[in-house]
């Protein structure tokens, strides 16, 4: 078995690197089932012993080596006295009463069981032996509960091996058949070795081996060929040939190994199969003797699954280092409350390896919850390595989506195949606690490399805090100090201090992390009212790199009127500076004035931003004042700054350099006379001027403001303007060589301004000037204000060459040769004002190329005033165009001298919003159609797709109340997905049914029509809301007047006859017949008796606003005469027996031979009250006993009592 250690070739680093002892597997995903484990109980286990009619190992017959078999009573021994034997059994079972003995030569000595029994082998006794003992049966091992193993080595094995293979010490099993045995656990093994084999390997007992003169090891390997071998003093080590179908290792008690290695490794038949390691009970390899132990729980990389849950212990207690926990597979879930330990009380404590393809770290839904990995963190050091070696199509990502807080001296190790993503806060308290991070990024990356790779991200909640004392955090191999005023390497008693001494100590060249968030306001006091000294000058510039993590350094303040190099930061060189935020800060100084750095060379700015106050006079930049060689990318700035010459919103001035996916919505102003610095001047919403330099995907919102050469995104966008041979701009040990990655030309491509734009001369939306350079699939929807050479995109584009260029204009990788100025793919909607060379889209074109662009806001000036371009010289333009909203009948002011061509077309209000007047547009009106240019046909003029982000799904919603036609109308609402804006998109979504009736329509029952559009999102009008939108007809309520319940004659029930019912609100020709049923509240007489009035309809597009009242009727009584009964039967019984023979009046109910009062409606007569309600009166004789008398009808008078009667008759 390999190493734990195992040292690959990394082609990425180009050195031998440790990985998981997985690192090679590869494959392609399946699913995976996972078998739950059912327990034997133990009337189970007393009823299987009864039916082992051969009880103790049956039959056998050594083949091999010298042994000797014999039985007395309960008790079997083998005396074995070569080295190897091999017994085959017909059956080798452990009754709970028997013991089977091997006596061997020594502890090295081996003997093979071979089991041919059809029945899986039941070991429910006691297996003892001085050496080693092999038992191998197709049919399965079960160790029921109560049985007991003790012998210095076992292999329990599914799988077979050849006698020649063992003879010759190549201890091979493979699997015969279908392999679908199981060595089941319930008992207790004690071992110095162990090893279980089979297609699953299950305990649910006690697996314990115990070291002597060479360490414990165990392992439970689920597998079809699996070789063993015993290395250096007897360590076991396993090498998985060929996995098995459902492969499957579970523990569910305990397993403990101190001072050894343990080993659950489940390997699956193929790349398309999962295979398992479970464990819910206890695997315990403590450190023993200062012998570290070893956990490692494996399942394959390419579709298996590794379960954590219990308690895996690799801690040292008592003395040592703590051990190494490995758990390993495609997908490694940690459950809730899992303990993972490798604390050492005295010594260093040990690692836990988590070693999965991705890996999500999530309060719900991941692998790990933040909670859990904090609970482990205090407990062990955690690696968490993803591995791009498997085929499910995951690249090896790491993500962190829960917070994670711990107290321990421990370290949190993330290395990434690719990318690592923090989104929520890393915490580390403890004394020499921290993070380590490792992306796929190569040790020798360059700092562009590492820009373009962004292996690191932090999202927005994302931050790493460490606040112990020497604190730990590394990234790709580089080791940074903490600033968190705990860092016994940096002067200062506080954060702030520390990050101050970085000067003092002239350690300007090493790496450093803030470890927190910096209160910065006592800077305002500082060096007289000067405030923080920046770090690095031009003698001693900063060289190292600095990550903010997170963290803002909060009310920074410099204030140095009369310096140079003035910000966080004086000046860098080949340093990246990468997720610090400067909030709410004053700095100023003279020249090179930046927010976060005065000048950077070589450089890079990550993810970084600025608000508050950047000021100064000649190249000052929000987050910049000047870089050469160097990138900010994905930063903004809210700042508002200013200065008289050079000026921008992110950057002052840049030569050979770039800004990308970055913005401003801060104010840029500038106040100084180009004439006074030899015409170089720029004011820029994102740079002041560039020189052979990109801005990219980038947007300026706040206002900017000048003298001349002001741009709403750079001022001066020119070539390069410098000699270096000549260049007395630095010292002459700084070296620099132009690379390829820099543009030949300065571009502005992706980008858009909406402030407005307002100096004197040479004022654009996007540009002021741009000289021999290129404006690229951009646009302006902020009003520009100036005197001469105004324009909606550029005050002048301008171009040293009259010859066109050879080349169309193609953003690529790498940059195209070209001269000629272009402005290809713009448009500008805001209004134009200025006096002379006026142009909705450029002031003056000169030697330049314009292309599919259009200009749309109202343009005014007094001389050479044009809808598209003011005045133009020797410039093509090509399929463009411009509006009536323009107010100006000429796209030209002026035609200096013919052009080349120039195709350029007024277009009407209504024309400027159908695609078909775009011609020569690469322009769709479709959704997702990877155009150029997207038009919502009628409602608004072309833009560029680059801009819009896609909304692919919709849900429109109707509720609308029967009318009796189908539904064809606009939905009541439409919602988004939380990310949508829904302020920002116009339009109606039509829905129609397939029918009038009041029902739910959604899916094919239902016809969608969309005309939704915005300026910022694609929308899928084609389908987008099919999946989703439904309509819902509700009936139609009708009412019920008019009802009257009838009078009655009473009739003993509680029925009554409503009439006079009539419906309204029905529509015209349609059908609704109604149901209505009365029923008094009881049948007694009586007058305005309630009378409970339902009301019921037949059809489903209706529905009633009452079903049921109350109203009112009277039911009267009748008198009736009873008719005589015929042979009534009166039962006296005397109250004494000695009665003297009397006249007496008896009271009594007589039976009648039919109801004398006549049927009713309901078919009975009315109630008799019993006693005192008929009196019948008559001579009796003879009532000395218990007697009947038959009465005629002439013998008795019987009369209704009126007192004692109903009120009914």
């Amino acid at each position: 078995m390999n190493n734990i250690y195992k040292t690959v070739w990394s082609n990425a680093k180009q050195c031998f690197v440790v990985t998981s002892e997985l690192a090679k597997s590869a494959g392609k995903k399946s699913s995976l089932v996972l078998k739950s484990i059912t327990f034997l109980t133990l009337p189970l286990l007393s009823l299987l012993s009864t039916l082992l009619v051969n009880a103790a190992p049956q039959n056998g017959v050594v083949t091999q080596g010298s042994a000797s078999i014999s039985s007395q009573g309960s008790t079997t021994t083998i005396n074995q006295s070569s080295s190897k034997a091999i017994i085959n059994w017909s059956s080798f079972n452990i009754d709970r009463s028997e013991t089977v003995n091997f006596k061997q030569p020594s502890v090295s000595a081996v003997a093979l069981n071979r089991i041919n029994d059809s029945n899986g082998s039941q070991i429910m006794g006691s297996l003892n032996a001085n050496g080693n003992v092999f038992l191998i049966n197709p049919n399965g091992i079960t160790f029921a509960k109560g049985a007991q193993v003790n012998v210095a080595g076992l292999v329990a094995s599914t799988l077979t091996i050849s006698d020649e293979k063992f003879l010759k010490g190549n201890y091979q099993f493979s699997a015969t058949g279908n392999n679908d045995g199981k060595i089941t656990n319930f008992g207790k093994i004690n071992a110095n070795t162990i090893a279980l084999l089979g297609n699953q390997v299950i305990n649910n007992g006690w697996i314990v081996a115990t070291a002597g003169d060479t360490p414990a090891d165990i392992a439970l390997v689920a597998a079809d060929n699996v070789t063993i071998k015993f290395g250096q003093y007897q360590r076991l080590g396993i090498k998985i040939n060929k996995g098995t179908l459902n492969a499957l290792v579970n523990n569910q008690q305990l397993i403990q190994a101190d001072g050894g290695k343990i080993l659950l490794r489940a390997a699956a038949a193929n790349t398309l199969l999962g295979a398992a390691v479970n464990n819910s009970g206890t695997i315990r390899a403590q450190t023993l003797q200062e012998i570290n132990g070893e956990i490692l729980l494996l399942a394959d990389m390419q579709n298996g699954t590794t379960n954590v849950s219990g308690i895996l212990d690799a801690s040292a207690p008592t003395k040592g280092n703590g051990g190494f926990i490995e758990t390993s597979a495609a997908t490694v879930n940690i459950q809730n409350n899992s303990v993972i330990t490798t604390l050492a009380a005295l010594g260093d404590n040990g690692n836990w390896l988590i070693d999965p393809a991705d890996y999500t770290i999530a309060a719900t839904g991941g692998d790990i919850t933040g909670a859990d990995l904090s609970t482990n963190l205090n407990l062990t050091n955690v690696i968490i390595q993803t591995s791009t070696f498997t085929d499910v199509g995951e690249p090896g990502d790491i993500y962190v989506n829960d917070d994670i807080s711990w107290s321990a001296s421990t370290s949190l190790t993330l290395i990434a195949e690719n990318n690592i993503y923090i989104n929520s806060e890393i915490k580390a308290t403890g004394d020499g606690a921290g993070v380590i991070f490792d992306t796929a990024l190569d040790d020798e990356a360059s700092t562009a490399e590492f820009i373009e790779s962004q292996h690191l991200q932090l999202g927005e909640n994302g931050k790493v805090t460490l606040l112990g004392e020497d604190a730990i955090y590394q990234l790709d191999d580089q080791d940074y100090l903490v600033i968190n005023g705990n860092n016994t390497s940096i002067d200062g008693d506080s954060a702030l201090e520390e990050l101050q001494n970085i000067n003092e100590n002239l350690e300007l060249e090493l790496n450093y992390v803030l470890g927190d968030d910096i209160d910065a306001s006592d800077t305002l006091n500082w060096n007289d009212g000067d405030g923080f000294v920046p770090l690095g000058d031009f003698d001693t510039p900063f060289s190292g790199m600095f990550s903010g993590s997170g963290h803002e350094i909060d009310q920074l303040v410099i204030d140095l009127p009369d310096d140079s190099l003035v910000g966080l930061f004086g000046i860098t060189v080949d340093t990246l500076i990468r997720d610090v935020g400067l909030t709410n800060i004053n700095i100023t100084g003279e020249s090179a004035v930046g927010g976060i750095v005065g000048a950077q060379i070589d450089s890079a700015i990550y993810q970084s931003y600025v608000t508050g106050i950047v000021s100064g006079e000649f190249l000052v930049g929000g987050i910049a004042g000047g870089q050469m060689f160097s990138s900010i990318n994905n930063s903004y700035s809210t700042a508002n700054t200013s200065g008289d010459y050079v000026v921008g919103g992110i950057v002052g001035g840049q030569l050979f350099s770039s800004i990308n996916s970055s913005h401003t919505t801060g104010s840029t102003s500038g106040y100084g006379d180009v004439d006074e610095i030899e015409d170089i001047n720029g004011i820029g919403g994102i740079a002041g001027v560039q020189f052979n330099s990109t801005i990219d995907d980038s947007y300026s919102i706040g206002d900017t403001s000048g003298v001349d050469i002001v741009g709403g995104i750079v001022g001066l966008s020119s070539d390069l303007f410098l000699d270096f041979d000549e260049c007395e701009c630095f010292e002459d040990e700084v070296e620099f060589e132009i690379s390829d990655e820099f543009s030949s030309q300065s571009i502005v491509t992706n980008s858009y301004s909406t402030g407005d734009t307002s100096g004197e001369d040479y004022i654009g939306g996007i540009a002021g000037i741009q000289e021999n350079g290129i404006i690229n699939n951009s646009y302006t929807t902020g009003d520009v204000n100036g005197a001469d050479f105004v324009g909606g995109i550029a005050g002048l584009s301008y171009s040293s060459s009259s010859e066109p260029s050879p080349f169309e204009y193609v953003i690529a990788d790498e940059p195209q040769e070209q001269e000629q100025s272009s402005v290809i793919d713009t448009y500008s909607k805001g209004d134009v004002n200025g006096e002379s060379n006026v142009g909705g889209l450029i002031g003056s074109a000169i030697n330049s190329r314009v292309a599919t662009s259009y200009s749309s806001g109202a343009v005014t000036g007094d001389t050479n005033t044009g809808g598209f371009i003011g005045s133009n010289e020797n410039s093509a333009i090509e399929d463009s165009f411009f509006t009536e909203s323009t107010a100006q009948a000429q796209g030209i002011g002026e035609e200096i001298s013919d052009s080349p061509s120039v195709d350029l077309t007024l277009l009407s209000t209504a024309e400027s919003m159908q695609l078909s007047s775009y011609i020569g547009f690469d322009i769709s009106d479709e959704f997702n159609a990877g155009t150029v240019w997207r038009i919502y046909e009628g409602h608004i003029t072309p833009v560029l797709s680059y801009f819009l982000t896609p909304v692919s799904d919709f849900n429109a919603q109707l509720s609308t109340i029967y009318f009796g036609n189908q539904v064809n109308a606009v939905a009541n609402s439409v919602s988004y997905a939380d990310t949508v804006d829904s302020t920002q998109i116009f339009g109606t979504v039509t829905l129609q049914t397939n029918s009038a009736d009041a029902a739910s329509y959604k899916g094919s029952d239902l016809t969608i029509e969309s005309d939704l559009y915005s300026t910022i999102y694609d929308i899928n009008n084609g389908s987008g809301g099919d999946a989703t939108s439904s309509v819902t007809i509700t009936p139609k309520t009708i009412t019920v007047s008019d009802v009257t319940a009838q009078d009655k004659v009473f009739d003993g029930n509680t029925s009554a006859v409503l009439t006079g019912a009539s419906l309204s609100g029905v529509i015209d020709n349609e059908e609704v017949n109604l149901q209505t049923d009365g029923t008094f509240l009881t049948p007694d007489v009586g007058n305005n008796k309630d009378v409970l009035a339902d009301y019921s309809i037949n059809n489903s597009n209706y529905q009633l606003t009452t079903k049921s009242e109350v109203l009112k009727a009277s039911i009267t009584s009748t008198t009736t005469t009873p008719t005589t009964p015929t042979t009534p039967i009166v039962t006296i019984t005397p109250v004494s027996p000695n009665i003297p023979e009397q006249n007496n009046t008896i009271s009594a109910t007589p039976e009648f031979d039919a109801n004398p009062f006549g049927e009713t409606a309901a078919g009975g007569g009315p109630e008799l009250g019993g006693q005192g309600v008929v009196d019948c009166v008559m001579l009796l004789d003879n009532i000395g006993s218990e007697s009947t008398e038959e009465m005629t009808e002439n013998s008795f008078n019987c009369a209704i009592s009126a007192g004692q009667s109903n009120d009914n008759s």
